[in-house]
């Protein structure tokens, strides 16, 4: 629980204080990162683990509508059990936010069209992920998804 609120407050003072990283110099690592975080969707749909396994810190942590994920092996239990039966999906441009040199946040919307268990899940959606540079490798350690509100 505490980890969970120390990524609240993090993801929270990254927001607020606006550290974007500045056109050009950031723009390589984001179009990676964003490639990578397109496969995970992919494999999402897919229920395809082995992404998720090459891609995931082992400590991962999924925050979605239906609920709080934590670790990777029960992430991929989840994406492999073919519970969710994905249409399409689509992510727009994302944002890198510069936490250190060696962690860094992408946030983004997305749209799916998608069931979990039975459950519609929200079509349009705010993104944040946190990616960790382990080892000259980056991973994911993060991923928060929020349903957008509907228009008035």
């Amino acid at each position: 629980m505490r980890r969970f609120a120390l990524v609240v407050a993090v993801v929270g003072a990254v927001a607020a204080l606006g550290f974007a990283a500045p056109a050009g110099a950031d723009d390589d690592l984001a179009a990676k990162l964003m490639g990578m975080e397109k496969t995970l969707w992919t494999a999402w749909a897919a229920a395809d683990g082995a992404p998720f396994e090459a891609h995931l810190m082992d400590d991962a942590l999924n925050v979605t509508p239906g609920g709080v994920t934590v670790g990777k092996a029960a992430m991929l239990e989840d994406i492999t059990s073919g519970a969710c039966e994905v249409r399409s999906w689509e992510v727009g441009e994302p944002t890198l936010h510069r936490v250190t040199d060696d962690v860094v946040m992408l946030s983004y919307d997305a749209t799916q069209d998608a069931t979990c268990e039975g459950h519609v899940i929200p079509a349009k959606t705010h993104v944040v992920t946190t990616w960790v540079n382990h080892d000259g490798t980056w991973k994911n350690w993060g991923y928060f998804e929020t349903p957008a509100m509907a228009a008035e």
